[in-house]
């Protein structure tokens, strides 16, 4: 029998974009799925749409409504609740404003189903301006990377574009954390990648809408979970404090080139004295247990 597949789906004022999103999962070739929701106390209608939705395939689609909304402390208390709700061997995650081609699950499947090392998989898509229409070219270039390792991930950011994402069901291990405000899936898929191989397939499957409202535009929030991401790994899994030193330092540049923040000025001396020390002691202890060796 084929594998159960759950879609993830977490939504907020997607009135504009939820038929279409949930007609992409209904439409696709691969037919045992169920479609998870989380709402996060819409007010523009969404819900009313996706009540209608289970009211016609009730065996299809499982939501939770939040009471009020979670966004104002945490995306990850919405997203968790609709994690939660996903029992199917693999999950394949898709924001509520976006497209899945017909195909798209079929593939990952057929990907994860060949390839047991693979805890996931990605695959390629196609960005388009939600006003004009237009295909934006190039919007994120370095999500094609298929060596995302855990080192490579903590040292290079994100390289795994969520809603390309199928996975096997792990929630008992993996979850978003409730520090991280808004960018919960750095950190989600470098314990991620602790598991097995995080896998891609040269394809379009999907379908990324580009509007004004997305999470992606809120730059204060992206960079605050970039330095909480980093200070999470680096307190839960000291075995990587120098993958750590290596992101901060080359994100700490980076801001730093751009000059737009005067705060990564101001920390980048201490950091860099701190990161010397640590590496340094490092060294030392190494020396000395190969000496007394």
């Amino acid at each position: 029998m084929d594998k159960l597949v759950s879609i993830a789906m977490i939504t907020y004022n997607h009135s504009n974009f939820i038929k279409e999103a949930i007609d992409s999962c209904l439409n696709q070739t691969y037919k045992n799925i169920e479609i998870c929701i989380g709402d996060d106390c819409s007010n523009d209608g969404t819900t009313e749409i996706i009540k209608d939705y289970q009211s016609k395939f009730p065996n299809k689609i499982k939501i939770y409504f939040q009471n009020e909304n979670m966004g104002k402390y945490t995306y990850a208390i919405n997203f968790n609740c609709m994690y939660n709700l996903c029992s199917g061997d693999y999950i394949a995650i898709l924001e509520g404003d976006d497209i899945m081609l017909p195909n798209r699950i079929e593939n990952q499947v057929k990907f994860l189903d060949e390839n047991p090392d693979c805890i996931a998989v990605t695959h390629n898509f196609e960005t388009f301006n939600n006003d004009t229409q237009e295909i934006i070219e190039n919007i994120f270039p370095n999500l094609k990377t298929e060596n995302r390792t855990t080192k490579f991930l903590i040292r290079n950011g994100n390289h795994v574009h969520t809603p390309t994402v199928m996975m096997r069901n792990v929630k008992d291990k993996v979850q978003t954390n409730y520090s991280l405000k808004g960018m919960l899936d750095w950190l989600f898929f470098i314990e991620l990648s602790m598991l097995g191989k995080i896998g891609h397939q040269d394809l379009i499957l999907t379908r990324y809408r580009k509007h004004n409202d997305g999470a992606s535009n809120n730059k204060s929030l992206i960079f605050h979970d970039h330095d909480m991401t980093l200070a999470i790994v680096e307190i839960k899994y000291p075995q990587y404090i120098n993958d750590v030193i290596y992101g901060k330092t080359r994100f700490y540049i980076d801001r730093i080139a751009q000059g737009k923040n005067l705060y990564y000025k101001a920390i980048f001396f201490p950091h860099f004295i701190v990161s010397f020390y640590i590496l340094t002691l490092k060294i030392f202890s190494k020396i000395k247990r190969n000496l007394l060796n």
